[in-house]
């Protein structure tokens, strides 16, 4: 649900297109396992990343909260497990735990823009990580 203060208070969203709703009947007997994967909000998108039993990638989906509609952005999940946290200032920065190979192995930044491809004109995630440099009372980014 997403909370729309211009409209109605909540209102329930369509299903993302990598989330496997409809089942056939065989299915109903042994459904797959699904579980999101990682999430993140990026201004007016809400990026999503599904991890569906045993394969790898399904991909990353975007909501836009202004058309309110559902579009693959890249062809890979989202490179970290779990939710990635805004660090503020309207750059795009995210933090989240990094994933590699499918298991968790560190904090990551990341910087995070969906926008109109030059190329085919539909939307694009576009996700970089970016170098994080610790030194001994503090984590500055780079």
């Amino acid at each position: 649900m997403v909370l729309r203060p211009q409209r109605s208070p909540l209102h329930r969203l369509p299903s993302p297109p990598i989330f496997p709703c409809r089942l056939n009947p065989l299915e109903f007997l042994d459904p797959p396992k699904v579980r999101i994967a990682a999430y993140a909000l990026s201004n007016t998108h809400i990026l999503l990343s599904v991890s569906v039993q045993q394969q790898e990638d399904k991909g990353t989906c975007a909501f836009d909260m202004d058309t309110e509609l559902w579009e693959i952005v890249h062809d890979k999940n989202l490179p970290f497990d779990g939710q990635a946290l805004p660090l503020g200032g309207g750059d795009h920065r995210f933090i989240a735990v990094a994933c590699n190979g499918g298991a968790a192995t560190a904090v990551a930044m990341y910087r995070m823009v969906v926008g109109i491809s030059g190329i085919t004109g539909k939307k694009e995630l576009s996700i970089v990580e970016l170098q994080v440099v610790a030194s001994k009372c503090r984590i500055v980014p780079g």
